[in-house]
């Protein structure tokens, strides 16, 4: 079964397998220590209840009943029948979190994967043993970054979500020392088309953005310059109105600007 659901992430309709035209799913682990690239692409015949639906789940092979891979819906392919093509939803949604100062020593991978985490609706599950203890730092970059660079002491991270009745119900990440094996096998987004009628593109969109500047420059005690500089200016300090004449409203101490309206959408 593929469940189909909205931008809330609320299940619209499922389709059984057998009622899908085709159904490639495709994972690969890069030798780069990348997360699992997971790409699936659905076709199935043109369903007036699916015009817009933002995401898709199938079940995993994890064995467990609740056990689903999900994806958001990337590009939308409409000719005789409509196509969707996802990717992995937590690559996607992780990307916009951002770890601002983190740095763990000696900590288990566990903990500094739920530190990670802390903040988002997903949370570890599984974690295999004899993984070592780490000490590094993760400053200024996204969780999919950080979770990239946690790759890089020797596991591998695969997530899923577990769906009850409309809803999820959980997101988890499962950490293993390897999954899998080499294969060399690619998949090339997109290179299958035969013939396109109609594309819409759901590309990355951001609606919240942190700025960081240069940094400040250091002086002494008489006020010489140093030649150093400190960290990088943010929007912490900065206070926006709009009835003031502002484009939005960023209060004091918020390190992003946010469109509202658009993060609603």
């Amino acid at each position: 079964m593929i469940y189909f659901m909205d931008d809330e992430q609320r299940v619209i309709k499922g389709i059984a397998l057998s009622e899908t035209i085709t159904a490639i799913q495709e994972m690969e682990i890069k030798d780069d220590s990348s997360l699992l690239q997971d790409v699936m692409s659905v076709s199935i015949k043109n369903d007036l209840e699916l015009s817009e639906p933002s995401f898709f789940a199938v079940r995993s092979d994890s064995g467990a009943k609740q056990s689903f891979d999900m994806y958001e819906i990337k590009t939308t392919k409409v000719d005789e029948y409509t196509t969707y093509t996802g990717i992995q939803l937590a690559v996607s949604e992780l990307g916009g979190y951002v770890v601002e100062d983190i740095r763990p020593q000696n900590r288990s991978v566990e903990y500094v994967a739920n530190q990670l985490l802390s903040g988002t609706d997903w949370e570890v599950r599984h974690v295999d043993g004899g993984l070592p203890n780490i000490s590094t730092n993760f400053y200024y970059m996204s969780i999919k970054d950080a979770l990239k660079w946690l790759q890089s002491f020797g596991c591998e991270l695969v997530f899923r979500v577990e769906i009850s009745g409309n809803k999820i119900s959980a997101k988890t990440v499962d950490i293993y020392r390897q999954m899998g094996s080499r294969t060399g096998r690619r998949f090339i987004y997109g290179s299958n088309a035969l013939k396109v009628v109609q594309e819409v593109s759901h590309a990355e969109m951001y609606s919240a953005l942190i700025g960081r500047g240069k940094g400040e420059e250091s002086v002494d005690d008489e006020g010489e310059a140093t030649g150093g500089f400190g960290r990088k200016i943010t929007f912490e300090d900065v206070e926006w109105r709009i009835v003031d004449g502002d484009p939005v409203d960023k209060p004091l101490g918020q390190k992003y600007v946010e469109i509202p309206s658009a993060t609603d959408r």
